[in-house]
């Protein structure tokens, strides 16, 4: 039989076929791995244009690589989904025996003389005895005032384990302990009918059993082959209170007034234990009492130690097939692939192509030909000539190799400029370029040139825009860069960076103008306040001179100074109100650039944040200078200008998530400036209208007198009402309690 088992299982199969699923996202990969290769090697060619590289992208290679990295990719996939082969079939018989757990569940074994109680140290015993189990049958039977099985014998030691753990005075519909109906119970519902060997009974019970002849029913187990094992739990020495509910450790049970205690009754679990030792023989059965107490006890060593010795019946077999993994010979396939792709480099060395022996002859040639018949030379400090006339003719007396040898060429300034361009000097940069235009002969060259001219162009304004140049150089700086990359667009009207470079200076352009009328109109505008503070002032003088003519000129002066002060500090706190919600607008451009994942659009955001920081710190500078603020304005108001500064510097390195911090800061600090100004203008107004209402006291009575005090005494009575009311209540707490006494245990199994 086992030939043909053989024969008709499978000679391969996959462990987990889904795997290969993922084989799927490989081509995937190799198309968007050679996707970028195309797009960097277009890039670098747009880069460099015609000037000579040591090194270039091969595509051979880079095909290479994208195999190699495809097949690691592949073997490993075919690795996870555990490739078998060489079928073997094994025969495994399970032999044990088959153990039935009786457990008390009755409401008396919640008592906590056990942790955490009676019943759920047994769950803990039976546990680890099943964890330890192999090829034994378990059964599970609950009882109290009556049996209930809870599981029958299974292998499913899953299942056993989900029944145990809800056991619980619930599990029965009556309380009580009646032990030999569970043991019987067992025998009928449980075991087998008829008598056996391999049969074992676990009971747990602290032993409160109400005449249900347990030992009888041992006695009847054990001569049909059953073997007893009974565990005592529980307090033997005095009773413990049973609590009301298995969750609810504050109530406990209560007969007549009186909580219930209880105590294990050890001599009714011996006899049963001995009952079942004196019937048991040569059938397997026989019995042992094991009292545990409030100990604790390895049920699954003393177990094994009992049943070390018993015979064991076949419970079960097992015909498995098993096969050979396959999967490391893949994995190391794959490891392979992957080591060998990173090995292999993309870029090789550019061969120098040289021109055949009679073409440089001829060149060398014509080159010494040309210095023989140059009439004049040149003294070391005095400038060459220019190798070419305005109509581009060779000057008279020069053969065309010798301005050959003079003239510079214009990749060479194209190049220099380019490395200007990456060092950081734009300045030399654009300068190069611009020369590189002039002397170039080849109209991509130009394009490329004047396309540089532009970039370098654009990086000083912008390095202008961030040192707070005068907006006028600032606009004719990026006119001339938007001039530069117009007339690459007019060369190549499919020149696409070009275009968007065009629309970008352009906005620049009109940013700065929108920026320049935004500082006018401040302008206007403070110059609108300072002339309405003078007018106010010259009406409160007036109003003054006119109080004066009355005889209270002193007094009058004072309370418009106060007046005036409370007018003073309330512009303040308005205008620092205005400030804070101008820098919060502020912080929330520095985050929208913040979280800009294009470059060119995070660069346009940046730029709006810093015009708006310009904006804040100025508006901000003048309100410190200008306005008279009390010293916790100032301060904080100088915090401000600090985190302003901070802001406006890291907007300047591109950081636009800690500009954006700063600034939070900085609305936060002006924010704590207005409220600082709001409270000096409120106490100057408070002192003002007391001032005048001390001043009306004074006409009334004619002389300045202390204020009454209006304010009642505090009244005691309901104070001390109360205090009596608590005193009397708590004597009468205690002549209960003594009148109660020490409560009396009464001895009922419940």
């Amino acid at each position: 039989m086992m030939p043909l088992q053989i024969a008709t299982a499978a000679p391969w199969r996959l462990g987990a076929p889904g795997v290969l699923l993922l084989l799927l996202a490989v081509p995937l990969v190799a198309l968007l791995l050679w996707a970028a290769f195309r797009r960097s090697k277009r890039a670098l060619e747009l880069f460099a244009g015609q000037t000579p590289q040591q090194t270039a992208p091969s595509s051979v290679r880079a095909g290479i690589k994208n195999v190699l990295l495809c097949a690691g990719l592949s073997f490993v996939v075919v690795a996870l989904a555990r490739p078998q082969a060489d079928p073997e079939e094994e025969t495994v018989s399970v032999r044990g025996r088959d153990v039935v757990f009786l457990v008390d569940v009755s409401r008396s074994m919640l008592s906590k003389d056990a942790v955490p109680n009676r019943l759920g140290r047994a769950k803990l015993w039976i546990n680890d005895l099943v964890n330890t189990l192999q090829g034994d049958r378990v059964g599970l039977v609950a009882f109290a005032g009556v049996p209930v099985v809870k599981s029958p014998l299974t292998m499913d030691y899953g299942f056993f384990r989900m029944a145990l753990d809800e056991l619980g005075p619930s599990s029965v519909p009556r309380g009580g302990t009646l032990i030999g109906d569970a043991i019987r119970k067992a025998m009928s519902d449980v075991f087998e009918p008829g008598p056996g060997r391999f049969r074992d009974i676990v009971l747990i019970s602290d032993g409160e059993d109400q005449g249900s002849f347990p030992q009888e029913a041992a006695k009847q187990a054990a001569e049909q082959g059953v073997r007893l094992i009974v565990i005592g739990i529980g307090s033997e020495v005095e009773g413990v209170p049973v609590p009301a509910e298995e969750r609810d450790n504050q109530r406990y049970l209560e007969y007549h007034g009186e909580r219930v205690r209880s105590k294990m009754e050890g001599t009714t679990l011996a006899a049963i234990a001995e009952a079942a030792a004196s019937a048991g023989g040569e059938n397997g059965g026989g019995g042992v009492f094991l009292n545990v107490g409030t100990g604790t006890i390895n049920l699954d060593k003393v177990y094994h130690d009992l049943a070390g010795s018993a015979e064991q019946r076949e419970t079960e077999t097992k015909s498995n097939v098993t096969y050979r993994e396959l999967f490391p010979y893949f994995l190391i396939a794959g490891a392979v692939c992957l080591v060998l792709e990173s090995f292999i480099r993309v870029r090789v060395p550019v061969r120098k192509q040289f021109e055949p022996l009679p073409v440089r002859a001829g060149v060398l040639a014509m080159v010494l030909a040309g210095m023989l018949l140059t009439p004049r030379t040149f003294a070391a400090d005095s400038p060459p000539p220019s190798p070419k006339k305005a109509d581009g003719a060779t000057p008279a007396g020069e053969s065309a190799a010798g301005a050959a040898l003079v003239a510079p060429r214009a990749d060479d300034l194209y190049n220099k400029g380019r490395e200007a361009f990456l060092g950081g000097k734009f300045d030399e940069a654009a300068e190069l370029f611009r020369k590189a235009d002039l002397e170039s002969s080849n109209a991509e060259l130009s394009a490329r040139a004047r396309y540089n001219l532009g970039q370098s162009l654009l990086k000083q304004a912008t390095a202008a825009q961030g040192q707070k140049t005068d907006p006028e150089k600032l606009k004719q700086q990026l006119g001339a860069a938007a001039a530069a990359f117009k007339s690459t667009l007019d060369s190549n009207s499919d020149d696409t960076e070009a275009a968007r470079n065009v629309e970008i200076v352009r906005k620049m352009i009109r940013d700065v103008e929108e920026q320049q009328k935004q500082q006018e109109q401040q302008k206007n505008q403070q110059k609108q306040d300072q002339n309405k503070q003078g007018q106010d002032q010259q009406s409160k003088d007036q109003n003054q001179d006119e109080q004066g003519q009355d005889g209270k000129q002193d007094q009058s002066q004072q309370s418009g100074g106060k007046n005036q002060q409370s007018q003073q500090h309330q512009q303040n706190a308005d205008k620092l109100k205005d400030l804070s919600k101008q820098q919060s607008q502020a912080a929330d451009k520095s985050k929208d650039a913040s979280q800009q994942q294009d470059e060119q659009q995070r660069s346009e955001k940046s730029r709006q944040a810093d015009a708006a920081q310009d904006n804040v710190n100025e508006q901000t500078k003048q309100q410190a200078e200008q306005q008279q603020a009390s010293k916790q304005a100032q301060e904080q108001m100088e915090k401000a200008q600090q985190e302003q500064q901070a802001a406006s510097e890291a907007l300047d390195k591109g950081d636009a998530k800690k500009a954006e911090d700063h600034q939070r800061r900085a609305a936060e600090h002006l924010d704590e400036a207005a409220k600082a100004e709001q409270q000096a203008a409120d106490e100057a107004r408070q002192a003002e209208q007391k001032e005048k209402d001390t001043k009306d006291q004074k006409g009334k009575d004619g002389k300045e007198g202390k204020p009454k005090d209006d304010k009642p005494k505090y009244d005691q009575t309901a104070s001390q009402l109360l205090d009596k009311e608590r005193r009397e209540r708590d004597a009468r707490q205690q002549i209960l309690r003594a009148l109660r006494g020490k409560p009396q245990p009464v001895e009922k199994d419940w």
